[in-house]
């Protein structure tokens, strides 16, 4: 009778092992159902997906000739704008032709971004170079105020657009919110370029001073020195403004405000950058109001003075 259990365990074990094997075995094709699923998802996209994906790839391979290519300071092609205005114009022609839901808007807007982060990205990046910088700043003004900025198309044309030697300006619309605002760690990459000794450093004559391409509040194309560009961003991390938050479902504007405080609390250092850009730069406009104030004394105080009246700004 003592012989008996051992055989039957190993009978069982035996049931076991056969039993985990056909389980494994069930759960092999699960990974082809996986990509199956991907591939589903993907189909699922609108056209305009792969478009604008396609010129993303064109846009990443611009960027590397231009930085592969090693042009002067001065010199640099406008193909990366030029393919950012035209995946704009993509997105601007498929909102305008039929009437796309939110969700799509919110996907696409997605897609759209990835594009201007690549751009800003490869910018914004050290060592900083002038002609880099504008190409970021023009890139975020690109995204941040969409409607200031056309382009022409000789092959298509919407209703009421204007046209300019025989080829249709198509006025840009803004991305699906929060895609037409800027990440914040994006304006702190601008921020750190724009302070930079390489911009700001007097290397060159005071009487070509080095400027940054921005756009007035009327909407004006604008060259400043780097380091007023510097303070605008300041006073943009500040107050929120082009700031992106995004804001949850069933949430109203109110409690986004109350959320938005938060997250664009500044680190000292961003205002003593800001500060340092000053000093080191030698293009300072004179006070209008003061003439006799020297401008770094007038600079330093606009600086401090957002500071002091910012509740969420360091001490």
């Amino acid at each position: 009778w003592n012989s008996h259990p051992p055989r039957a365990r190993i009978k069982a074990s035996l049931t076991e092992t056969r039993t985990s094997q056909l389980w494994a075995s069930s759960r092999q094709p699960s990974q082809p159902s996986a990509s199956l699923e991907t591939e589903q998802s993907n189909s699922l996209d609108p056209p305009i997906v792969n478009e604008i994906n396609q010129l993303t790839k064109l846009l990443i391979q611009c960027l590397h000739n231009e930085q592969s290519s090693g042009n002067d300071d001065d010199i640099l092609s406008s193909q990366p704008i030029d393919i950012l205005k035209k995946i704009m114009y993509l997105y601007t022609k498929w909102t305008s032709t039929a009437k796309q839901s939110p969700q799509l808007k919110f996907k696409v807007s997605a897609t759209v971004d990835k594009a201007f982060r690549h751009v800003t990205s490869e910018a914004f990046s050290a060592p900083y170079q002038l002609n880099w910088v504008n190409l970021g700043m023009e890139a975020l003004q690109m995204q941040l105020h969409s409607g200031d900025f056309c382009y022409n198309d000789s092959s298509n044309s919407l209703n009421g657009n204007s046209t300019i030697n025989g080829e249709s300006s198509v006025q840009l619309i803004p991305l699906q919110r929060p895609y037409n605002a800027i990440p914040k760690g994006t304006w702190l990459k601008a921020l750190r370029a724009l302070t930079s000794n390489d911009l700001n450093s007097s290397t060159g004559s005071a009487s070509s001073p080095r400027s940054v391409r921005t756009f007035s509040a009327q909407g004006d194309i604008q060259w400043i020195a780097p380091s007023d560009a510097a303070f605008r961003i300041l006073q943009r991390l500040v107050n929120g403004r082009g700031l992106r938050i995004f804001q949850k479902k069933k949430q109203s504007h109110q409690q986004w405000q109350q959320q938005l405080q938060p997250k664009i609390s500044l680190d000292e250092r961003d205002f003593n950058m800001v500060l340092h850009a000053y000093a080191t730069s030698h293009t300072h406009s004179t006070n209008p109001l003061n003439p006799n104030t020297h401008p770094f004394l007038h600079a330093a105080h606009r600086v401090m003075a957002l500071q002091e009246r910012t509740p969420h700004a360091p001490p």
